[in-house]
């Protein structure tokens, strides 16, 4: 049976990155997996240390600092086992079957590609440790380029139900790849989806729009449709506060690298405007 990963980094926002993985846990009927990563001691770079040391005090400076960085990785593995222990108490109270918890040293990447088989949906939190407001959390959008797996991306913000979702489309490969797994393996399977393409050419918008309506229809979903002109970002962020949704659903991140670069990344700009949870589709 598949499982809902969480990765908890040990910040305040674990807690409400763990109730949305409560949440889904509980709408899919699936075990919980929670996950923290250790990341390796710092190697300690000696070119940094005085050229006027002499060699014993040097190597005994070195061998001070390799044992504080080794302490603190102790305690670091330690606080997290603490949290994961009390998160797991947690999901088990809340009404979660099952509840697994797990630490491993490496990257969050490389759990993905070990435990991708076992995987239905990954949630994590948009920053971690020490990150700036303005700046997306480490390595985050490597994370979600180097998986397939769907990824709900929670804001610095308070756990809420996800009662209705908002669907960004436009015909990309991986906006289909959303829409894909909206009828064939839903995540919310019992939410009111929001479907909306931004686009200049209202006529195309619209049968856009008719295309998606006519397959959810089909599927027997409560869904309404919209278009929307403007800034993707902008137009997309007021629609959703206008209708009050609870997450976002898109594709995410083109292929183009260079074009992101240099124009900026809508995935990226919404991953860093959204007040609310993104569900993301590579």
């Amino acid at each position: 049976m598949k499982k809902v990963l969480v990765f908890i980094d040990g910040l305040a926002l674990s807690k409400s990155v763990c109730e949305y993985g409560i949440g889904l846990a509980k709408a899919l009927n699936l075990p919980l997996l929670l996950l923290s990563i250790a990341e390796q001691p710092t190697s300690i770079d000696e070119t940094n240390l005085s050229g006027s040391l002499s060699i014993g005090t040097k190597d005994r400076l070195l061998d001070k600092l390799a044992a504080q960085e080794h302490a603190k990785a102790k305690e670091d593995i330690r606080q997290n086992r603490e949290i994961l222990s009390t998160l797991k108490e947690f999901a088990i109270n809340s009404g979660v079957k099952e509840c697994q918890t797990l630490q491993r040293h490496g990257t969050l990447s490389g759990a993905l590609e070990d435990f991708h088989e076992e995987i239905r949906v990954v949630v994590v939190g948009i920053r971690g440790s020490n990150e700036d407001d303005d700046k997306l959390g480490y390595h985050i959008e490597e994370l979600i380029r180097s998986s397939d797996l769907p990824i709900l991306v929670v804001p610095n913000s308070e756990y809420s139900p996800i009662n209705s979702l908002l669907m960004a489309y436009d015909s990309s490969e991986f906006s289909k790849k959303a829409f894909e797994v909206a009828l064939s393996n839903p995540i919310f399977p019992n939410t009111k989806r929001y479907i909306v393409n931004v686009n200049s050419d209202e006529a195309l918008s619209n049968t856009l729009l008719k295309e998606a309506g006519d397959v959810f229809k089909d599927k027997g979903f409560e869904f309404e449709l919209k278009h929307l002109n403007g800034d993707p970002v902008i137009e997309i962020l007021k629609y959703e506060d206008e209708i009050k949704a609870d997450a976002i659903a898109m594709g995410a991140y083109s292929k183009n690298r260079i074009k992101n670069f240099f124009l900026g990344s809508f995935t990226s700009k919404m991953l860093l405007n959204s007040k609310k949870p993104l569900l993301l589709f590579r």
